[in-house]
């Protein structure tokens, strides 16, 4: 017998911890939600410590003319839904979300708060248009956090485009980047508050929009802006952005394309462990003998995606965020989305319906992480109508 070390004493006396452990964060998590009430109406005289106390709205104030600013978009509404449509068969009442004001307002001295920095007024209320809508503003990170760090200040103009989603390329391009769409209505020196970790397409954007002089990484959780240009979110994040689509393309389909092979159908090979295609492999290998291409995003830039999406012919892919790239699509290309049965999302059905594309999807039974086997024949099924000639215009 090995003799008994203080480590193996220790991963012991761990072990049989662990249920205690795991009662005390049970016990945590019970008590949470009352300390925070708790906290919410006994520290609301104290901005760094207790969460907000409540709300108020921006259009509102801009209504009755006690702020500068513009209400933009009175009620952006929702497409209604099609017959058979992914977003029908999701169950969602999406309509509840609209219709939905778009604005920007100037805010003299403003406090931007918590993890998704929502303005905060000085009576410790959240603008509703800075944490989404009414439905979902309770379970922001901004409105439950317990307290707040030391204040960060920022001398001169600024904007934001930050929010509980915009991490992720679907959040960056459909919810984050639309917030621009204002900035010409703006000061000429105003710069944006961006996410404390830019990835490579973030960066990227934000230089073919031409600023990437003005952006700044933002870790901070607390800030207090000398001088803050706030524009709010276009939509709920996965519905129908109408205004969102429009933006982008405007914004992005001018620019010059570094390469595009006009008439190409596209695989999208997909990673990671969920959501994905079990034979993934073979799918790829049959399409590619139909002079399919399979391209691998991950390792294209920004702008080599917006071209390879803007020449397609036909697109077959699993449900993931690659398929935002539809938003640079040319109308009439074919679409084919394929869900597992577990997973249904009808955000890029919004995308291809706004852009005018062939849009179909496949429902097929998916393991626990919402991965799917493709049937070969099945895929054999819709390839008339995915190579059917269609003109590819600018």
């Amino acid at each position: 017998m090995g003799d008994v070390t203080f480590a193996t004493q220790l991963t012991d006396l761990l072990r049989r911890l662990r249920p205690i452990n795991d009662l005390l964060r049970s016990i945590y998590r019970a008590l949470l939600p009352f300390v925070r009430e708790v906290l919410r109406f006994s520290c609301r005289r104290f901005v760094r410590f207790g969460p907000p106390v409540g709300f108020y709205r921006l259009a509102e104030d801009l209504g009755a003319r006690r702020i500068v600013g513009r209400i933009v978009v009175e009620a952006q509404e929702i497409p209604l839904s099609e017959a058979a449509s992914v977003q029908l068969r999701t169950g969602w009442n999406l309509q509840k979300f609209y219709p939905w004001p778009i604005v920007w307002a100037r805010i003299s001295r403003a406090r931007l708060v918590g993890p998704s920095l929502a303005l905060m007024r000085e009576d410790k209320r959240l603008a509703m248009e800075s944490i989404w809508n009414e439905h979902c503003c309770r379970d922001d990170p901004s409105y439950n956090y317990l307290r707040l760090g030391p204040v960060t200040t920022l001398d001169g103009v600024w904007t934001s485009v930050l929010s509980r989603f915009c991490d992720g390329y679907y959040h960056w391009l459909m919810d984050a980047l639309p917030r621009l769409a204002l900035l010409r209505e703006f000061p000429a020196d105003t710069r944006i508050l961006v996410p404390g970790n830019v990835t490579a397409y973030q960066r990227q954007s934000l230089e073919l929009l031409n600023l990437a002089d003005r952006f700044r990484p933002t870790p901070e959780t607390h800030l207090r802006l000398e001088d803050y240009y706030f524009s709010s979110l276009t939509a709920m994040t996965g519905v129908s952005n109408p205004y969102a689509v429009n933006f982008l393309r405007k914004a992005f389909l001018p620019v010059e394309e570094p390469r595009r092979s006009p008439g190409t159908r596209l695989f999208i090979w997909r990673h990671g462990k969920t959501r994905g295609i079990r034979n993934q492999a073979q799918l790829a290998d049959f399409l590619q003998k139909q002079d399919w291409t399979v391209v691998d995003l991950e390792k294209l830039s920004f702008r080599e995606q917006i071209a390879l999406f803007r020449g397609a012919k036909a697109i077959c892919a699993a449900h993931g965020a690659a398929l935002t790239n539809l938003v640079w699509c040319t109308p009439g290309t074919a679409v084919l989305e394929i869900f597992s049965h577990g997973f249904l999302n009808s955000c890029y059905e919004a995308i291809a319906t706004l852009c005018k594309l062939d849009y179909r999807y496949i429902i097929l039974p998916g393991d626990p992480g919402f991965r799917v086997t493709v049937p070969i024949k099945l895929i054999e099924e819709h390839l008339d109508w995915l190579q059917k000639p269609r003109a590819v215009t600018n």
